[in-house]
């Protein structure tokens, strides 16, 4: 009897620790649980990325210009916009790009040289230019020519011709200055001397009018010596005067 008594309270004595040991590992207060985080913001533009090797190339977003390349990341508002990239010399890049909401959308803009620039000036005013023979026109002169060997000819009055021979390259300017030498014995138009002008004694004018003068101032003493009378009245148009 006393085996089994002990036993018994051996058993109880252990569930009871465990009951005491696990309310000892139960937290009284639980923890509060962490607040959910903030959404983020959802963006309201994309951002358009230009990327080209031609400097100085005109950027245009549905027909409004936004800047020159190279051009900075560029914020537009989501979906389709027509795009336009164009320089001298080079031809036109038309196309659309899709832009969306927080993404990063680039355009590849690769431009094609297609024309050589020219520019011809000189210092004398009304110089013809001609290119390959043909008149283009006179200085200062810009526009746009085939790439290649070009003639380029400068031609005025009174100077020698400037001929100097340039090497087009497409999407590039050729600069001519030409400095014209004057052929001598010649004057350009609107540089000749002008004659000094007569003195107002030198004049034809003035001596014909002294000479009528002179001669009615002597007709008219001799009209009044060859008679008594009143001059006026004794005036006959047909009649003669011998004048010594």
């Amino acid at each position: 009897m006393q085996g089994t008594f002990r036993v018994v309270i051996t058993m109880g004595a252990v569930a009871f620790a465990l009951a005491g040991s696990a309310a000892a590992r139960k937290p009284k207060n639980p923890p509060p649980m962490p607040a959910p985080a903030p959404a983020l913001p959802v963006s309201s533009t994309g951002t358009l990325i230009v990327d080209s090797f031609v400097e100085g190339a005109t950027v245009e977003v549905d027909g409004k210009e936004i800047g020159k390349t190279p051009l900075p990341p560029t914020q537009l508002s989501p979906g389709n916009h027509t795009i336009k990239v164009s320089k001298r010399g080079f031809l036109a890049l038309l196309d659309v790009v899709a832009i969306g909401a927080g993404l990063e959308s680039r355009f590849s803009a690769d431009l094609f040289a297609e024309k050589a620039i020219l520019k011809v000036t000189s210092a004398i005013e009304g110089a013809e230019v001609f290119v390959d023979g043909k008149l283009v026109g006179e200085v200062p002169i810009d526009l746009d020519i085939d790439p290649g060997r070009r003639s380029i000819r400068v031609s005025a009055v009174a100077y020698k011709d400037f001929i100097h021979v340039v090497e087009a390259v497409a999407g590039e300017e050729a600069k001519v200055d030409a400095k014209l030498e004057g052929i001598p014995g010649k004057v350009p138009p609107g540089k000749e001397k002008k004659k000094p002008a007569k003195r107002w004694y030198k004049k034809w004018w003035v001596w014909a009018i002294a000479g009528g003068v002179v001669a009615t101032a002597v007709i008219v003493p001799v009209a009044a010596s060859s008679g008594g009378g009143n001059p006026v009245d004794d005036f006959d148009p047909d009649r003669t005067f011998d004048v010594p």
